[in-house]
């Protein structure tokens, strides 16, 4: 490597190529800058000056960007079934850790199983000029490239920060009401990739194919279970309605979709200072939809039936173990490194102590990987540790919650270790 690097300027950039990892996994080659998300690629300082490697790009365009995957298959191709669309939209935010987007793809896309998966990215990026400390999100799309790799989408469209602010299409006034700006932008940037799908859909085989599921997804989620493949939601006494996972994410049958977005949008209906929550409940409800939510006693973080969301009465719960969990990461002037917030489930305030986990920022591309098939092992219903919960549900919930950490790691402890 040192001899290497005293070659030319031609070697020279061989050489910089080098220090990138490339590993095999149930994913194929997945190629990741080593530690592009540590402080070897950021700058820290107390002052307003942009924290961001030299080698990133130019984000300061007013426009998005966006890229199309390789032409759709021809018109005379019949169509897949079932098939679904994937939409991961909106702050982008630790969507650059590998365990958050190689766990949506293995326990999300995969997980569920349809014939045609295709993916949308709608990423919305940081300031470039904010300070170096607080809320971290890329600034550019080339801290994303390997996320977008992974994925690899039918479409993608970065927004920059820029165009957040001034973008009449993320910014109506007159559609906002009383909406506070950032709760009207998250309905805007989920009609935005549904349009990105309806576009998608025109192109492919003649214009008659359409997706049978339709999936909205934030970005910045880990997924700790694997979603329920697509037999699960095939089988007789089929749910004719959405399944959702607090705001997070939401599963709607392509049929029913055009209704949930004819009401996605801020109304007088909707109670001055409301949330993403109540803004989704008010859209279901007008759009006449059923809907469940996952929710069972000893695992249900969000019931939709606290009064503050508006979900109506009949909304039902869908008795499964929470499936994923918001990653966000802060950026330490002190450290001069990003680190992740306690928020994804390994921690408190699910009863573990905080020195027990290891934080995400901190995993090596192998244990990533190893970590994603830990999680992709763990049943969402069904399982063994499931059973635990329903059996043990009337404790208290943090009791509850160490009995579920528990039975997740004696499972795995249990299972056999693939040679090396």
């Amino acid at each position: 490597m040192t001899r290497q690097c005293l070659l030319p300027v031609a070697a020279l950039m061989l050489c910089l190529s080098l220090l990138s990892i490339t590993w095999t996994s149930p994913y194929g080659e997945v190629k990741i800058l080593y530690q592009k998300f540590r402080s070897s690629t950021l700058t820290s300082s107390n002052t307003s000056s942009p924290k961001k490697s030299d080698q990133f790009l130019n984000s300061s365009t007013k426009k998005s960007v966006q890229f199309l995957s390789p032409p759709s298959d021809p018109g005379n191709v019949a169509c897949l079934s079932p098939s679904a669309a994937f939409c991961i939209a909106g702050l982008a935010r630790s969507f650059f850790l590998p365990a958050v987007h190689l766990s949506q793809k293995r326990n999300l896309v995969d997980a569920f199983g349809a014939k045609r998966s295709d993916v949308f990215l709608l990423l919305k990026l940081g300031n470039p000029e904010a300070k170096a400390d607080g809320w971290y999100n890329p600034a550019d799309q080339d801290e994303l490239r390997d996320a977008v790799e992974v994925m690899s989408p039918r479409r993608v469209r970065y927004v920059s920060y820029e165009e957040q602010q001034h973008s009449e299409e993320l910014n109506n006034s007159k559609d906002q009401a009383d909406c506070k700006p950032h709760i009207y932008q998250q309905q805007a940037v989920k009609t935005a990739c549904w349009k990105m799908v309806l576009e998608e859909e025109r192109s492919f085989g003649n214009g008659t194919c359409r997706y049978d599921y339709v999936f909205f997804v934030r970005p910045d989620l880990a997924w700790t279970r694997p979603w329920p493949p697509i037999a699960y939601f095939e089988g007789s006494g089929r749910w004719q309605g959405a399944t959702i996972i607090r705001d997070w994410m939401q599963m709607i049958p392509r049929a029913l979709a055009p209704r949930f977005f004819q009401h996605l949008y801020c109304s007088n209906h909707i109670t001055h200072g409301a949330e993403g929550e109540t803004v989704m409940a008010q859209a279901f409800k007008e759009a006449a939809m059923k809907v469940r939510f996952q929710c069972m006693e000893g695992d249900c973080n969000h019931d939709m039936h606290k009064s503050w969301v508006q979900a109506p009465s009949y909304w039902q719960r869908w008795p499964c173990l929470q499936p994923c969990h918001v990653v966000r990461v802060v950026w330490d002037p002190k450290l001069a490194a990003l680190k992740e917030l306690v928020q994804w489930g390994c921690a408190v305030p699910m009863g573990w102590n905080f020195s027990q986990c290891q934080l995400l920022t901190d995993l090596p591309p192998a244990a990533v990987t190893a970590q994603v098939e830990v999680w992709h092992a763990r049943k969402i219903c069904g399982g063994h540790c499931h059973e635990v919960v329903r059996r043990h549900s009337s404790e208290p919930g943090k009791a509850t919650k160490l009995r579920l950490r528990s039975c997740d790691a004696a499972e795995n402890a249990s299972r056999p270790r693939r040679p090396r």
